[in-house]
């Protein structure tokens, strides 16, 4: 299967629209996780951004994750399983957006987490 590189400016839509308009009515785990996916791939893609453009998708990041952690609240688990948590070394400091959720998912997935 061949997979297509997505650009920075690509990720940065689908981060922005989902705070914007879908961080309160998601209810599927597998979008939620889709779209955390293009947060960590936006942080891996800004160490390779010219600084001028790094400056302005810096600030646009910020205000996102403001709404995405208005919206949410953190939970005890990574929104990926244990093992895939081990894994890929996520952790609650660096990658904060696989340990949140909206009332949507959470109430989709019963018994598969835990408010924090």
């Amino acid at each position: 299967m061949k997979v297509r590189k997505q650009s920075i400016d690509q990720l940065m839509t689908t981060w922005e629209t989902f705070a914007n308009e879908y961080i309160e009515s998601e209810d599927s785990i597998f979008e939620w996780q889709n779209y955390m996916d293009a947060r960590r791939l936006i942080e891996g893609l800004l160490e390779s951004t010219s600084d001028a453009k790094k400056g302005k998708i810096k600030k646009d990041l910020k205000a996102a994750d403001l709404k995405v952690l208005d919206q949410t609240f953190e939970i005890n688990e990574c929104v990926w399983n244990k093992e895939t948590e081990s894994k890929e070394g996520y952790n609650r400091h660096h990658n904060w957006y696989y340990y949140r959720l909206n009332q949507g998912v959470f109430d989709t997935e019963p018994g598969q987490f835990t408010k924090r």
